[in-house]
């Protein structure tokens, strides 16, 4: 899972936590050296089943710093991929604003990451919002090591980086994906749903699409991540969880 952290005491990290004991161990929480910034979303690489052939990608947007609980950034927001067995670490993304959703095709063919640069997560920001900022999915090609490769030699790399959907509502946060391979993305005014081809098939509204203007931004009342479970579809949206009851499957259910 990963940890944002706080301060300098507590780095961002990746953890890995054990759901019968609840027992919780920090796996990787600096890039040689240099402590990353506010881990956010994590995705597996896992295209033939072996454990010692999974990456583990993930994003890590300044989000701890512009929110007043992490120092300055000392690394670029970037998209990493790590490999457990043998520590290798490398980027594999950059050029984003805010890089926040990751997520993998069924066949780990194509690679998904969300840029929330659209709200700029500044605490007290009296106009947070910027539609000149990006609220955009990329997609990118995986090219994956040969079978028996050496990870610290070949890497797994992204290619082809392409605008795969911009929202017509806020940004895109957390990113899904079903067996049919159409993408779903947490939106201020719900759910969206696009297909494999960056086609818009429709959103699922929560009914708190009405985007409310404070001191501290606009409060979100979308979703901000979703996950399939068995039977349905479960939506995070800030304090509230929906459940849509949906024929679709997760691509990455077992």
């Amino acid at each position: 899972m990963a940890v944002q952290g706080h301060g300098l005491q507590v780095p961002s990290a990746l953890v890995l936590v054990d759901p019968k004991t609840n027992q919780a161990k920090t796996v990787l929480n600096n890039f040689y050296g240099r402590v990353f910034n506010s881990i956010n979303d994590v995705a597996v690489l896992d295209s033939n089943g072996a454990v010692e052939t999974q990456w583990v990608f993930f994003t890590d947007p300044p989000y701890g710093y512009l929110q007043g609980f992490k120092p300055y950034p000392s690394l670029p927001s970037q998209v990493y991929a790590f490999h457990p067995p043998s520590g290798t670490i490398r980027v594999v993304a950059d050029g984003f604003e805010r890089p926040n959703g990751v997520q993998f095709s069924e066949d780990f063919k194509t690679c998904y990451v969300s840029d929330t640069g659209f709200i700029s997560a500044v605490s007290g920001d009296p106009h947070p919002a910027d539609g000149s900022r990006p609220g955009t999915i990329y997609a990118f090609d995986v090219v994956t090591p040969p079978q028996g490769a050496n990870p610290r030699l070949y890497p797994p790399t992204l290619t082809n980086r392409r605008v795969f959907a911009f929202t017509d509502s806020g940004m895109p946060d957390g990113i899904k994906v079903d067996t049919e391979g159409n993408v779903y993305a947490g939106c201020f005014d719900g759910v969206h749903v696009w297909n494999k081809h960056g086609a818009l098939l429709g959103k699922i509204l929560l009914g708190l699409d009405e985007i409310v203007q404070t001191s501290d931004g606009p409060n979100g009342k979308g979703c901000s991540n979703l996950v399939f479970v068995p039977g349905g579809l479960l939506m995070f949206a800030q304090e509230r969880m929906y459940l849509a009851k949906i024929k679709a499957k997760g691509a990455l259910l077992p």
